[in-house]
């Protein structure tokens, strides 16, 4: 029998705690939060719809693994990985804006995982301060000044504090990664620039979202993006068709490239083979 707070009905209030049915983290709870097709796949009105990023991320094997989570939101993302990477494994969510940031640590503490670090903070290229950029409607913010432009003077803005995966690494003393997923809205170029210490030491496999302004954004920042990466011996894969990019000019303007170190017929399968061995003692506790 069902319990009351697993009801469907549950998920048509913005107050309450809820059963995810839909999305990366289908299974798992979530309290409040935008999640407007999950209330309604919860009511049996829809089904999920094939989704190439997703389906690629639960093929893959996480466990024991440390993954960053850059750009977490309200940790839909964090919440998967921290399901599959288990006691062993550690994610590390990164998070600026503080609504989001709440909702990412009560999430966590929602589905009992003690394997998470939540920091609440912007990543970018170095530290300092970064303004952002919010659509008066709805709509993620942005620190790109592209994508800030498009926005309009309308749109509301807020400063945060940056730093870089290099500096927080050094300063936290981080588990070094093995897997990093970012989504930052057109910064994507700016925290890679942070982390070449980390992607010479530890070359971590990288999931990265591909964003921009418009078309022509979109593609120089895949660009950059692709040549960072290629010149650090990393093979790129666009997740949506399965290309390998062997070129920034080849660089997809749309969807998710994955990256790997190695050839390019053993990099789909490098992320079910590596396992962490630097957790420096955060692999087994809260941490959030």
């Amino acid at each position: 029998m069902r319990s009351k707070r697993d009801s469907p009905l549950r998920a048509l209030r913005p107050d309450l705690a809820y059963r995810m049915r839909l999305g990366i983290a289908a299974g798992l709870r979530r309290h409040g939060g935008i999640g407007g097709r999950n209330r309604l796949a919860a009511i049996g009105l829809i089904r999920e719809r094939p989704d190439p990023e997703i389906s690629f991320l639960r093929s893959h094997d996480f466990a024991a693994r440390v993954v960053y989570d850059v750009g977490a939101s309200e940790g839909m993302f964090t919440l998967f990985f921290a399901s599959r990477v288990g006691a062993l494994g550690h994610v590390v969510a990164f998070e600026p804006q503080p609504e989001s940031y709440e909702r990412l640590v009560t999430n966590v503490a929602l589905n009992g995982f003690g394997n998470v670090t939540a920091i609440p903070v912007a990543v970018g290229a170095e530290r300092g301060e970064l303004t952002f950029s919010t659509p008066t409607k709805t709509g993620s913010m942005s620190a790109s000044p592209d994508v800030r432009a498009r926005m309009g003077e309308a749109a509301q803005t807020s400063t945060f504090r940056v730093t870089s995966v290099d500096a927080e690494i050094d300063a936290r003393n981080l588990p070094q990664p093995d897997f990093i997923k970012i989504d930052v809205e057109g910064l994507e170029f700016d925290v890679l620039r942070g982390m070449r210490q980390t992607l010479n030491a530890r070359t971590p496999d990288l999931f990265i979202e591909v964003h921009g302004a418009d078309m022509e954004a979109k593609r120089r920042n895949s660009a950059g993006v692709a040549e960072i990466l290629l010149g650090a011996g990393y093979t790129l894969i666009h997740v949506e068709t399965g290309n390998t990019v062997t070129s920034p000019d080849d660089s997809p303007a749309r969807g998710h490239i994955f990256a790997a170190s190695g050839p390019p017929t053993d990099a789909p399968r490098r992320l079910g083979r590596r396992r962490s061995t630097r957790c420096r003692g955060m692999c087994d506790g809260p941490h959030t």
